[in-house]
């Protein structure tokens, strides 16, 4: 079984690519992994994916924009080529096959911000009658 799956942050824009009469839409995605080492230090690993979609998925994946974090699911593919010196090269794609874009990173100020907008004030307003209720 070819399967991969990650959340990750996109690196560049979506780019749209008319191919015959079907759409592919290519961006690439920065996975961070962090890990302490030998030593006992922190090491952030990042892996980059060159992601290519086409099918039902073009319209999501055209809505990529740099620094939205996304969810892929995909086959992992190969794609041999030469470089400008002729010397044989492969690079790895995922084609995505289901995408979901989470959108932009929120800052932590906007975080805090939005979570005390989002609380209900309370007042104390009860009266006598109030206190007589049952429930």
């Amino acid at each position: 079984m070819n399967k991969i799956q990650f959340i990750g942050f996109a690196g560049k824009d979506a780019e749209v690519f008319q191919v015959g009469e079907n759409e592919k839409v290519t961006f690439s995605v920065a996975v961070n992994e962090g890990y302490k080492n030998k030593a006992g230090d922190w090491v952030d690993d990042t892996q980059w994916y060159d992601i290519e979609v086409w099918g039902r998925m073009v319209n999501r994946a055209k809505q990529v924009s740099r620094g939205d974090q996304v969810f892929i699911e995909g086959k992992h593919r190969s794609r041999d080529w030469e470089d400008k010196e002729g010397r044989k090269r492969r690079s790895w794609v995922v084609k995505g096959l289901f995408l979901e874009n989470f959108g932009p990173r929120e800052k932590k100020e906007e975080v805090s911000t939005s979570a005390t907008q989002a609380q209900p004030a309370t007042t104390s307003t009860a009266t006598n009658e109030d206190e007589d209720l049952p429930f």
